[in-house]
């Protein structure tokens, strides 16, 4: 597909993608990131990354770019030199990138911005500091809301991302990360449920504990329950009804609304296929029950 063809929803701004570093250090129980990138944090340096935004900028037509390293700032001083060099060449690029949040500080923010940077995306994952510690997130909720707060006194966008479903959580849990999620006000909201990769320490334990539902990879997807949540006390079903309230409490306040009145038509199509989901299951169900039974009967 030509470059000039990728967009942004529907809006003619070319896009690409970048992968600047390899493997992330900190190991928590459910992210297979670690565990795909090897072992030993490696980096090019910040002239090679700019020579291939250079390209990317001037032969391609991008004006759009996303970092897709796991922790972009985890080397604080070669991601600041990355957006120096991005300044002095004069590129005229935007671009986002993912942080831990305790690996970013309001001096680096600014460095970043002056080099194009639009957008900063944190993985959150939970508004529990008890779930934190089962993940081995290692970090605290106050470091969570000081990078939020100080990403928008910045002026910097943020993309904070949600999890639910991690074994042992409560739904008691699971509604105090919808409230961080409305108390951090990022400008965009992503939430999941919990999804058990292959060779995660996560899946290691609820495999050998039987708890996995499948191992049909197709259904791995992050938006379906892949767990025998009925050993945690709750169902299947009650998870992805969380699911749809988080997006629903997030993106249905009148705040959110009229300050990103012009998201408001994906906003309306995510929780209509939402809706629309939920529906074809629960009118599934009626004519499921009735095929086993006619089989029941008949054979």
């Amino acid at each position: 597909m030509p470059f000039s063809q990728y967009t942004v929803r529907d809006r003619k701004t070319p896009i690409g993608g970048i992968i600047t570093s390899r493997e992330c250090p900190f190991a928590c129980e459910y992210c297979s990131s670690s565990r795909m990138g090897g072992i030993g944090f490696r980096c090019r340096s910040a002239a090679n990354v700019v020579d291939e935004l250079t390209i990317l900028h001037e032969e391609c037509g991008l004006t759009q770019i996303e970092f897709l390293d796991d922790i972009f700032t985890l080397n604080k001083r070669r991601a600041a030199q990355i957006a120096s060099e991005i300044r002095r060449r004069g590129l005229d690029i935007s671009w986002s990138a993912s942080s831990r949040v305790d690996t970013i500080d309001k001096g680096l923010i600014l460095k970043l911005k002056r080099g194009g940077l639009n957008t900063l995306y944190y993985g959150v994952e939970a508004g529990s500091q008890r779930v934190l510690d089962l993940m081995n997130k290692r970090v605290k909720l106050e470091h969570i809301k000081h990078a939020f707060r100080a990403t928008r006194e910045c002026g910097v966008g943020t993309l904070g991302s949600f999890m639910f479903g991690y074994p042992g959580e409560t739904l008691g849990e699971m509604r105090q990360t919808i409230g961080l999620s409305v108390q951090l006000n990022p400008d965009l909201a992503q939430f999941s449920i919990l999804t058990p990769f292959p060779r995660t320490p996560i899946y290691q334990r609820l495999k050998a504990a039987g708890l996995l539902m499948t191992e049909d990879w197709d259904r791995y997807t992050v938006l379906e329950p892949i767990i025998r949540y009925e050993a945690f006390g709750y169902s299947a079903e009650k998870l992805k009804s969380i699911l749809t309230e988080a997006y629903r409490r997030f993106y249905l306040r009148p705040y959110y609304l009229a300050k990103h009145l012009g998201e408001f038509p994906l906003v309306l199509w995510t929780l209509f296929r939402e809706f629309y989901i939920r529906l074809q299951e629960q009118l599934s169900r009626p004519i499921a029950s009735l095929h086993a039974l006619k089989m029941r009967y008949c054979c």
